[in-house]
């Protein structure tokens, strides 16, 4: 896996537990880790770890989509994403640097590198400076490679 994360614990991390929905928009100070499903837009300054299901937009420092979670709607990640096996995001995403071993039904401009594995199936275009497509990965969309990226 070539993106690291800082791994530190943060002693405001908000958890959403198994079973659990809520209803409407948050706004996190510190992390979030969502087992159960939040209806609504999730923003955040810290690290994301989604194992449930997001129905909104998300805002976040970095993000762990674990393996068969589901974000519906724009993610908008401030450094570093990981979309694990069996993941769904339908939406598009905005990043420094992304690497995806799921499945993504929308555009991806990354600052820097998309790591598309051979698990995944992209379905989308692509901006970004780096490009790796894994043998066997499933990839639909065109491919625009930027040298200077514009800050969006």
């Amino acid at each position: 896996m070539m993106i690291d994360f800082i791994d530190y614990t943060d002693p405001n991390t908000t958890l959403i537990l198994l079973n659990t929905t809520v209803e409407g928009n948050m706004k996190i100070i510190g992390s979030i880790e969502v087992y159960g499903k939040v209806n609504g837009s999730v923003e955040t300054d810290g690290l994301s770890s989604i194992y449930g299901c997001v129905n909104g937009n998300l805002e976040t420092r970095d993000l762990i989509a674990r393996d068969k979670s589901v974000i519906n709607g724009d993610v908008s990640i401030i450094y570093d994403g990981i979309i694990g096996n069996s993941s769904n995001v339908e939406g598009n995403i905005k990043c420094r640097n992304i690497e995806v071993y799921g499945n993504i039904n929308g555009d991806i401009k990354a600052e820097d590198s998309v790591i598309i594995r051979s698990s995944a199936n992209v379905v989308g275009d692509v901006i970004c400076r780096n490009l790796v497509v894994d043998q066997g990965a499933k990839f639909n969309g065109n491919v625009r490679l930027v040298y200077q990226f514009e800050k969006y």
